[in-house]
């Protein structure tokens, strides 16, 4: 493959292959579509450890599998799907012999075993791992049952068993039995508080690096040129040391790493769901070290009912994921033989080769290089912040605020950063400001920043409030419209109204106090027009040199009337002092990713987007712009704005994509 192409993998369930007839069958399909360039084998067709006896078997024609396709020049691997174990299923029939997993709350997990259990280090996963090994494939993926929740039959996270809780507690200062867990993290000081779920966050890490570490050293001892694979599923709770787990897969040989985030997406009844999980990658490829230069974004239609996604949403899915972070696809969309024929593929497999060339594109301009611009905050400490649906920390039950990605402004072509490194400015929501350290708080008011009231209120409760300009002064949880102010930065939005209908989907409307040279951007009138507060959002230089805006009134939704579109855009121009990367100026639905030189504009509309315009902070004055289609045409700047370039886009059909990169003159 050359250098810088997209890195193209199909995974194939057992029926595909466990059969010589099915596997046959499979080899003529390959030899006649070259539909990728590697292959991963499932070792298992469901989601808890089969009994060793059955695995032997498997490894025993895998061995043979590998050994065909190395003969006919393919790239093939194994992709292990049951290490530890992913949820309740065929229990019944499963490997036993472990220590299972214990929650939080003591409830024992069935078919999911705790990864530090000796037993099942040694009499399952070492004879897994040497048989997958003396296969001698390629590579090794390692699914995503390396995590500590999301098990399907219960909410709730482990391991607390006998062996490991007796552990944990040392870690982080326990002394008490585990029924009284939760409150130990609830004390009232709340820096001791921090340090305290900050150390369960950091041990739950140290679990997951341990138990890759072991994998690294049980297959390397057999082959040490095997490229181990981790699949991921972004999982807070985990402590998110993205660094830490890819060094123990790379060994003291530092051998090579690749990752592949997973994710949602099965059906294409919510296109949007494409951006939440493309940014879920996304923040989760900047996380990585670049030294894992193979990342595949996994595009999954489990359970494989072909009519359940489009081949055209398939298709999309890798162009949104690769513009975000990833640079290649794992392609997990074959069913099973004893529900549909192969054949029933021919269609999907035309449409992906088709799209192959595109990926490349993107890939090439990307090259591991992170996205610049807007910053949520959200970094490796972010569950320090998580709200339990009982009001306690120690759950995974509850919900998470709303925040700038996949929210409307990013829906209205703002671009997004996933790292601090990477970012213009930030949009912060209350409870990732709870999880950031002072340090990063002290960054972000620095660069500048678009808050919401609960940020705003945390931020000043933990004593930054000389610099964000603005206290709250009430709550108003009824009938609140926000009126716009004759303010320069809220152009043809002046005057207007924004109604939220807090009746119909309620939010708190934060009344502000506006300090001393603080700009009063909108008010707050009720149904009548009768003023409810002076001030619900406004704008404050701080003495640290960042521009700091707060919106007190429906944050991250009702902007998609033209009056706030514009609005919000020029804020950010603002916000930023003129030093966005780019964002699409016109009145449209669409996401956005920049890069120095590179950008990727996605249609998230039913319409065609007409008469777009791009503004992008670069040099040159021609940008060369492509679509899945392969069509490539040379666009010229009509014109320049404080360093931004402007572009007058073609027409772009719905739902799809198109790349853009500079040009020399």
């Amino acid at each position: 493959m050359a250098s810088g192409n997209a890195h193209v993998s199909y995974r194939l369930t057992v029926q595909l292959w466990e059969k010589d007839e099915d596997f046959n069958e499979l080899l003529q399909t390959i030899e006649a579509t070259r539909m990728a360039d590697e292959f991963a084998f499932f070792s298992n067709n469901n989601h808890t450890p089969p009994p060793m006896d059955v695995m032997r078997s498997r490894f025993a024609i895998l061995k043979r599998r590998i050994a065909a396709m190395h003969e006919r020049g393919w790239k093939a691997g194994i992709n292990h799907l049951c290490t530890l174990g992913h949820t309740y299923e065929n229990v019944r029939h499963a490997a036993t012999g472990g220590q299972v997993m214990v929650y939080s709350s003591g409830q024992p997990c069935p078919g999911n075993f705790c990864s530090a259990d000796p037993v099942w280090r040694e009499n399952y996963i070492r004879e897994c791992y040497t048989l997958a090994a003396e296969c001698h494939p390629d590579f090794i993926w390692i699914d995503d049952d390396l995590r500590l929740s999301n098990h399907g039959k219960v909410y709730d996270f482990g391991c607390f068993c006998p062996s490991c809780f007796p552990k944990l507690s040392a870690f982080i200062g326990y002394h008490g039995e585990l029924a009284d867990l939760p409150a130990f993290f609830e004390c009232s000081d709340a820096g001791e508080r921090r340090r305290r779920r900050a150390a369960l966050l950091e041990w739950n890490a140290r679990v997951i690096e341990d138990i890759a570490g072991y994998i690294e050293r049980v297959v390397h001892a057999v082959d040490p040129s095997i490229i181990l694979g981790q699949m991921d599923g972004f999982q807070p709770i985990c402590g998110l040391d993205f660094a830490g787990h890819a060094a123990a897969l790379a060994g003291e040989g530092r051998r090579p790493v690749w990752w592949r985030p997973g994710g949602g997406f099965y059906f294409d009844r919510c296109p949007d769901e494409i951006l939440d999980k493309a940014n879920s990658i996304g923040r989760e490829a900047a996380m990585l070290p670049k030294s894992v230069e193979v990342i595949e974004a996994e595009v999954e239609s489990f359970n494989y009912q072909r009519l359940n996604k489009s081949n055209f949403m398939t298709a999309l899915e890798p162009q949104i994921y690769c513009a975000a972070g990833a640079t290649g696809v794992a392609y997990n969309v074959f069913g099973e033989r004893e529900w549909d024929d192969f054949d029933v593929n021919q269609s999907l497999i035309q449409a992906l080769n088709g799209n192959r060339g595109f990926l490349d594109r993107i890939v090439h301009g990307c090259r591991r290089i992170s996205p610049q611009g807007i910053f949520d905050g959200v970094g490796r400490m972010i569950h320090l912040s998580h709200r339990g649906q009982d009001g306690r920390w120690l759950t995974l039950q509850g919900s998470d605020d709303p925040g700038f990605l996949n929210s409307e402004l990013q829906k209205i072509g703002l671009p997004a950063a996933y790292t601090a490194e990477d970012a213009c400015l930030y949009a912060v929501a209350g409870q990732t400001v709870e999880s950031m350290s002072d340090e990063e708080i002290h960054a972000m008011l620095r660069t500048g920043a678009y808050l919401d009231g609960f940020a705003l209120q945390t931020l000043n409760s933990r004593g930054f409030g000389g610099e964000t300009g603005f206290t709250v002064k009430e709550i108003i949880r009824e009938d609140a419209i926000e009126e716009f102010a004759d303010h320069p930065l809220n152009g043809r939005a002046a005057g207007k109204r924004r109604n939220g209908r807090q009746s119909f989907w309620y939010q708190p409307a934060f009344s502000l106090e506006p300090c001393k040279g603080a700009q009063v951007l909108s008010r707050c009138v009720d149904y009548c027009g009768v003023e409810l507060g002076k001030c619900l959002s406004g704008v404050y230089t701080n003495s640290l040199g960042g521009r700091i805006a707060v919106e007190g009134y429906y944050p991250w939704g009702t902007l998609f009337y033209r009056s706030q579109s514009e609005r919000m855009k020029q804020l950010f121009r603002w916000l930023s002092k003129e030093e966005l990367p780019g964002y699409l100026a016109s009145y449209h639905r669409a996401a956005l990713w920049v890069r120095r030189n590179h950008a990727l504009i996605w249609n998230m509309s039913q319409d065609p987007m007409q008469g777009g315009t791009l503004l992008l902070k670069q040099e040159s004055p021609v940008l060369t712009v492509c679509s899945q289609c392969g069509k490539e045409m040379t666009l010229n700047a009509a014109g320049a704005d404080h360093g931004y370039r402007i572009f007058a886009l073609p027409e772009l059909a719905p739902w799809t994509a198109l790349y853009c990169e500079s040009r020399e003159q």
